[in-house]
């Protein structure tokens, strides 16, 4: 993908690549189906506190196995040039989902700003930590420090982490949440690859799911039997 910074991979040598392999299977691939299943046969998933532990195992993980990436990750600076590109994306694309809504579903425009405010503050306000940030630190920075040698290019590397993000969500059931969690995640792996700051990944994606809460797509990102808040 050209212009994309290269970076070394960072996962020591000695993991045998079969074992990534496997690992990927499993962590991208069975428990999304596993989560998929449970919410097919009308279980319960408890989104947030998953997510929680989640955030919390792999932050233990990085900062016992990849200490010095974690600091760089967070304290990596904010590049002028990238801070305008992702505005110019988020506005366009927040501009297009806003027509979106506002032609073909009127109903649910600006449903919870207008008839729930209460939640869609709480929204706002814990959100970007009790959601994204579990999952920048596992899709973004866990995906890229353990298996980023799997693949040959930035490119490779963009699609498979967008691919595993999309597959995270399929238990939602339905279309609109796969493509785009799937489309999200490419982005947010294309703003990781080119910045290695998963401080302003973290930004871009809460910027996102405010923006999908707020105009009236929400409602595709909660599922019956999953306790979101």
């Amino acid at each position: 993908m050209g212009g994309l910074p290269m970076e070394e991979p960072s996962q020591p040598q000695k993991t045998p690549r079969r074992r990534l392999v496997l690992e990927v299977l499993a962590l991208f691939g069975l428990v999304p189906g596993v989560l998929w299943a449970i919410r097919f046969f009308g279980g319960q998933v408890p989104t947030i506190p998953l997510l929680v532990v989640l955030g919390g195992g792999t932050l233990f993980f990085l900062r016992r196995f990849a200490p010095g990436q974690v600091r760089r990750w967070f304290h990596a600076p904010w590049p002028p040039g990238e801070v305008r590109r992702i505005g110019v994306q988020f506005g366009i694309a927040t501009f297009l989902l806003t027509l979106y809504v506002h032609f073909l579903e009127p109903k649910n425009f600006l449903a919870l700003p207008r008839h729930q405010p209460w939640i869609w503050g709480m929204i706002v306000f814990t959100y970007p930590f009790l959601s994204v940030l579990p999952q920048e630190l596992f899709f973004r920075g866990f995906f890229f420090h353990r298996y980023e040698r799997l693949f040959r290019t930035n490119g490779a590397r963009i699609l498979a982490s967008g691919l595993a993000f999309g597959l995270a969500h399929a238990f939602y059931g339905n279309a609109v949440a796969l493509i785009l969690s799937t489309t999200g995640g490419g982005l947010f792996a294309w703003t990781f690859v080119r910045t290695r700051s998963l401080s302003l990944v973290t930004a871009e994606h809460a910027l996102y799911g405010v923006a999908l809460f707020t105009v009236g797509l929400g409602r595709y990102f909660l599922a019956s039997g999953v306790q979101v808040l």
